[in-house]
């Protein structure tokens, strides 16, 4: 069985599929799949996971795939690159996106909450799509 930060990392991995998948459907399904309490703990640490996936797609899409922190998917991430045409400029809103909510959730916001806006916003700076 994973540990913890590996189930971490898996969810974080979720969310960026989600947030680019074509269905709005993936990115309320995660959100409904959160818990809607306990912002400040497990929770915290898949936003964070989820901002190490973005920083990961940021250096695919700059031209410095050799930097991954999540080395073993750097195929999937340059494929999401390049059929999506990912910019690092959006990804790096898309970042910020994910310390706002970080922040939102240290305030103890409903987590499902936070992920259907956050997905939804994250999609908007990655694929220019809302």
């Amino acid at each position: 069985d994973p540990g913890p930060l590996e189930r971490q990392r898996q969810a974080g991995r979720d969310l960026l599929l989600a947030a680019v998948a074509d269905s709005p459907v993936a990115r309320l399904g995660a959100a409904l799949a959160e818990a809607p309490t306990g912002g400040r703990g497990e929770f915290s640490g898949t936003l964070a996971a989820f901002a190490v996936w973005l920083r990961d797609l940021l250096a695919v899409s700059a031209g410095a795939g050799e930097h991954l922190v999540n080395g073993g998917d750097a195929a999937m991430l340059s494929q999401l690159v390049h059929r999506r045409d990912i910019r690092a400029p959006g990804v790096g809103r898309a970042l910020d996106r994910v310390q706002a909510a970080a922040d939102l959730a240290a305030g103890n916001v409903n987590p499902q909450l936070i992920l259907a806006d956050l997905l939804r916003g994250v999609r908007a700076d990655l694929l220019g799509k809302a």
